[in-house]
């Protein structure tokens, strides 16, 4: 047996003393790998699609909020906030009693539409979009529009139909295959129903971020709109666009309505229309309400016969709105003017002002003469 020295044997005690230390360390580590195996093969659990209502930063009670808020009342919880959607387009069915809330993905794939009952204002599906090819349909969806057969759904370079029986029929977390295409005279950026015609709207800005065609240029007494909405008429038994397609492959409108800046959204409501305009996350929306001039100008388009045109100016102004930032689409739902945000999406809601969780109700009234 070799000879041990005094400082070595007291270096072993020292060893032997950290053997239960050492042990428990290597234990430690070896399970804190295997949790970040685990952790990085395993996918992770999707997050349901729900109304989760967001916590909303207060509106002030001042001057240029105070008639916004004596007007309006809280509506349904916006589906999706928590789940990556950005809400876009609103449309609302009569004769299903549906909302229908459209929304492009923060970080899904698909861009989806969300079903809540017009009762009560419950979420009962959302929907997946597909292109008519069948792909993922991940655009911006900025404006949906309800008529006797179909939701419309502005995207894009145009307008894509989707029949309702097929909205009816697809279980929660479907898919929604859009029937088909209509490439329109403007970009689908908002839509609305009124009569039989189905209005397709472009969003333009004034510093040029967004621009429309420069024939989509008209001077007015108070400066220049650059943009348009689209009106389109359904044939009555087919529900479907009745219009001619141009040399240049467009489809041209029966109507044009020559609008101003920043538009996300159109109501129509008896003589009048109400346009929702916001551009930033912090800045004020609005929404102004005009009677609905008439189609004395005409335009021509690619050369075939000139198409009605009616110009929204100052002249037409009925009531302007102060409304907390970013306003989406609008619609007419009962005997209200419902008001889509997208402020309070996973996008925004960090950043922007007075982020809003609900669809607002508004009194038309305070729209009319």
């Amino acid at each position: 047996m070799p000879y041990l020295s005094n400082r070595h044997i007291l270096y072993l005690m020292k060893l032997y003393l950290l053997l239960p230390v050492l042990a428990a360390l290597l234990f430690s580590g070896c399970k804190q790998t295997e949790k970040a195996v685990s952790s990085k093969s395993a996918s992770p659990s999707p997050v349901p699609f729900s109304q989760i209502m967001i916590k909303e930063h207060e509106i002030p009670d001042s001057p240029e909020y105070e008639k916004y808020l004596e007007v309006s009342s809280n509506g349904p919880v916006i589906p999706g906030l928590y789940q990556g959607t950005i809400p876009q387009g609103l449309a609302y069915g009569k004769a299903d009693d549906l909302i229908f809330i459209s929304g492009y993905p923060f970080y899904r794939t698909s861009s989806t539409i969300s079903v809540l009952s017009g009762k009560d204002g419950r979420f009962i599906k959302v929907l997946k979009l597909q292109n008519p090819a069948g792909a993922p349909h991940s655009g911006h969806v900025g404006g949906l529009a309800v008529s006797s057969k179909n939701l419309w759904i502005a995207s894009g370079k145009g307008v894509y139909r989707t029949e309702l029986g097929d909205i009816r029929e697809a279980p929660n977390n479907g898919i929604l295959k859009m029937k088909e295409f209509v490439r329109t005279a403007v970009k689908g950026s908002f839509a609305s129903f009124s009569g039989n015609t189905l209005w397709i709207g472009e969003f333009t800005s004034k510093d040029g971020s967004y621009a429309a065609a420069e024939t989509h240029k008209v001077k007015t007494v108070s400066g220049v709109n650059h943009g348009w909405m689209a009106g389109y008429d359904l044939d009555p038994e087919t529900d479907r666009i009745d219009s001619k397609v141009t040399a240049d492959g467009l489809t041209y409108p029966n109507r044009i309505i020559s609008i101003p800046d920043e538009v996300q959204g159109a109501a129509f409501f008896e003589n009048t229309v109400i346009l929702s305009t916001s551009y930033g996350r912090r800045n004020k929306s609005r929404l102004t309400s005009y009677t609905v001039p008439d189609f004395t100008e005409s335009f021509e388009l690619s050369g075939e016969s000139r198409i009605p045109m009616a110009v929204l100016t100052v002249k037409d102004k009925i009531r302007s709105l102060v409304v907390p930032p970013m306003s989406e689409g609008i619609a007419v739902y009962n005997d209200s003017i419902a008001v889509l945000y997208e402020s309070g999406s996973d996008k925004y809601r960090s950043t922007a002002l007075f982020p809003q969780g609900r669809i607002q109700l508004l009194d038309p009234a305070v729209f009319m003469k």
